[in-house]
Protein backbone atom coordinates (compact mmCIF):
# COMPACT_ATOMS: atom_id res chain seq x y z
CA UNK A 1 0.00 0.00 0.00
CA UNK A 2 1.51 2.99 -1.13
CA UNK A 3 0.19 6.41 0.22
CA UNK A 4 0.32 8.91 -2.75
CA UNK A 5 -0.28 12.95 -1.38
CA UNK A 6 -0.04 15.54 -4.05
CA UNK A 7 1.96 18.15 -2.90
CA UNK A 8 2.01 19.67 -6.31
CA UNK A 9 1.84 18.96 -10.01
CA UNK A 10 5.40 17.48 -10.89
CA UNK A 11 5.89 16.58 -6.80
CA UNK A 12 4.40 13.60 -5.17
CA UNK A 13 5.52 12.15 -2.10
CA UNK A 14 5.22 9.02 -1.00
CA UNK A 15 4.77 8.31 2.33
CA UNK A 16 5.65 4.58 2.88
CA UNK A 17 8.91 5.82 0.89
CA UNK A 18 9.49 8.15 3.29
CA UNK A 19 8.53 5.98 6.10
CA UNK A 20 11.03 3.20 5.15
CA UNK A 21 14.05 5.76 4.34
CA UNK A 22 13.55 6.86 7.63
CA UNK A 23 13.28 3.34 9.40
CA UNK A 24 16.69 2.73 7.47
CA UNK A 25 18.58 5.47 8.13
CA UNK A 26 17.62 4.97 12.01
CA UNK A 27 18.48 1.32 12.04
CA UNK A 28 21.60 2.17 9.78
CA UNK A 29 22.78 4.75 12.75
CA UNK A 30 22.15 2.88 15.50
CA UNK A 31 24.16 -0.20 14.16
CA UNK A 32 26.42 2.40 13.62
CA UNK A 33 26.56 4.27 16.53
CA UNK A 34 26.11 0.62 18.99
CA UNK A 35 28.78 -0.92 16.51
CA UNK A 36 31.07 1.66 14.47
CA UNK A 37 31.06 4.63 16.46
CA UNK A 38 32.82 2.93 19.77
CA UNK A 39 35.55 2.26 18.02
CA UNK A 40 35.86 5.16 15.97
CA UNK A 41 35.29 7.05 18.80
CA UNK A 42 37.42 5.13 20.54
CA UNK A 43 40.39 5.77 17.42
CA UNK A 44 39.88 9.55 17.56
CA UNK A 45 40.36 10.12 21.23
CA UNK A 46 43.51 7.56 20.89
CA UNK A 47 44.69 10.06 18.23
CA UNK A 48 43.51 12.98 20.40
CA UNK A 49 45.91 11.94 23.25
CA UNK A 50 48.24 10.42 20.74
CA UNK A 51 48.07 14.52 19.56
CA UNK A 52 48.51 15.57 23.66
CA UNK A 53 51.17 13.57 23.80
CA UNK A 54 53.09 14.41 21.13
CA UNK A 55 52.42 18.32 22.03
CA UNK A 56 53.33 17.58 25.43
CA UNK A 57 56.53 15.81 23.91
CA UNK A 58 57.41 19.31 21.82
CA UNK A 59 57.00 21.10 24.69
CA UNK A 60 59.08 18.86 26.66
CA UNK A 61 61.48 19.48 23.83
CA UNK A 62 61.04 23.09 23.48
CA UNK A 63 62.12 23.58 27.36
CA UNK A 64 65.24 20.99 26.92
CA UNK A 65 65.94 23.22 23.81
CA UNK A 66 65.74 25.93 25.75
CA UNK A 67 67.76 25.25 28.61
CA UNK A 68 70.69 23.74 26.41
CA UNK A 69 70.76 26.51 24.66
CA UNK A 70 70.89 28.63 27.99
CA UNK A 71 73.29 26.21 29.14
CA UNK A 72 75.55 26.19 26.04
CA UNK A 73 75.41 30.39 26.60
CA UNK A 74 76.71 29.97 30.37
CA UNK A 75 79.23 27.40 28.59
CA UNK A 76 80.99 29.80 26.21
CA UNK A 77 80.94 33.02 28.27
CA UNK A 78 82.87 30.27 30.63
CA UNK A 79 84.99 29.31 27.86
CA UNK A 80 85.76 33.17 26.14
CA UNK A 81 86.31 34.02 29.90
CA UNK A 82 88.88 31.23 30.37
CA UNK A 83 90.59 31.64 26.88
CA UNK A 84 90.99 35.45 27.88
CA UNK A 85 92.32 34.48 31.43
CA UNK A 86 94.82 32.12 29.17
CA UNK A 87 95.69 34.90 26.92
CA UNK A 88 96.24 37.30 30.08
CA UNK A 89 98.59 34.09 31.17
CA UNK A 90 100.55 33.29 28.04
CA UNK A 91 100.85 37.38 28.22
CA UNK A 92 102.28 37.36 31.62
CA UNK A 93 104.69 34.23 30.56
CA UNK A 94 105.75 36.06 27.20
CA UNK A 95 106.96 39.35 29.71
CA UNK A 96 108.53 37.30 32.19
CA UNK A 97 110.24 35.15 29.81
CA UNK A 98 111.36 38.57 27.89
CA UNK A 99 112.48 39.52 30.93
CA UNK A 100 114.45 36.51 32.01
CA UNK A 101 115.93 36.51 28.85
CA UNK A 102 116.87 40.55 28.90
CA UNK A 103 118.11 39.42 32.92
CA UNK A 104 120.19 36.93 31.17
CA UNK A 105 121.38 39.10 28.32
CA UNK A 106 122.30 41.51 30.53
CA UNK A 107 124.12 38.97 32.60
CA UNK A 108 126.12 37.69 29.62
CA UNK A 109 126.39 41.31 28.97
CA UNK A 110 128.69 42.07 32.02
CA UNK A 111 130.57 38.64 31.66
CA UNK A 112 131.80 39.80 28.24
CA UNK A 113 132.52 43.43 29.52
CA UNK A 114 134.00 41.94 32.73
CA UNK A 115 136.20 39.35 30.36
CA UNK A 116 136.74 42.35 27.80
CA UNK A 117 137.91 44.62 30.44
CA UNK A 118 140.38 41.85 31.74
CA UNK A 119 141.87 41.47 28.74
CA UNK A 120 142.39 44.93 27.95
CA UNK A 121 144.08 45.26 31.15
CA UNK A 122 146.32 42.67 30.94
CA UNK A 123 147.08 43.45 26.73
CA UNK A 124 147.65 47.16 28.58
CA UNK A 125 149.85 45.67 31.07
CA UNK A 126 152.10 43.43 28.70
CA UNK A 127 152.28 46.57 26.50
CA UNK A 128 153.72 48.37 29.13
CA UNK A 129 155.70 45.38 30.27
CA UNK A 130 156.88 45.38 26.64
CA UNK A 131 157.28 48.86 25.89
CA UNK A 132 159.27 48.86 29.62
CA UNK A 133 162.01 45.97 28.56
CA UNK A 134 162.45 48.04 25.16
CA UNK A 135 162.68 51.11 26.73
CA UNK A 136 165.27 49.15 29.04
CA UNK A 137 166.81 47.55 26.50
CA UNK A 138 167.26 50.66 24.06
CA UNK A 139 168.28 52.51 27.34
CA UNK A 140 171.15 50.14 28.08
CA UNK A 141 172.49 50.29 24.42
CA UNK A 142 172.37 54.01 24.50
CA UNK A 143 174.16 53.77 27.68
CA UNK A 144 176.23 51.37 26.63
CA UNK A 145 176.89 52.70 23.48
CA UNK A 146 177.63 55.91 25.26
CA UNK A 147 180.12 54.35 27.72
CA UNK A 148 182.24 53.05 25.17
CA UNK A 149 182.25 55.75 23.83
CA UNK A 150 183.20 57.78 26.85
CA UNK A 151 184.56 54.97 29.00
CA UNK A 152 188.58 54.60 29.38
CA UNK A 153 189.73 51.32 30.13
CA UNK A 154 190.92 52.11 33.43
CA UNK A 155 187.12 53.81 33.90
CA UNK A 156 186.01 49.67 32.80
CA UNK A 157 188.13 48.22 35.53
CA UNK A 158 187.00 50.72 38.57
CA UNK A 159 183.09 49.83 37.23
CA UNK A 160 184.01 46.05 37.20
CA UNK A 161 185.13 46.32 40.56
CA UNK A 162 182.44 48.09 41.86
CA UNK A 163 180.08 45.73 40.40
CA UNK A 164 181.87 43.21 41.65
CA UNK A 165 181.73 44.00 45.60
CA UNK A 166 178.24 45.12 45.66
CA UNK A 167 177.69 41.75 44.45
CA UNK A 168 179.74 40.15 47.16
CA UNK A 169 178.10 42.41 49.80
CA UNK A 170 174.83 41.17 48.70
CA UNK A 171 175.50 37.53 48.71
CA UNK A 172 176.94 37.70 52.47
Amino acid sequence: MTLLLAASDNYYWFLDLELWSLATFAALSAIVLKFGAGPVISALRGRQQGIEDQLKQLDDARREIEQLREEQRIRKKELQAEAQEMVAEAKRDAARTAQEMVARAEQEIEKVKSRSIREVELARRKAVHTLAEHATETSVRMAREHLERELSDADHDRLIRLALSEMSGRDS
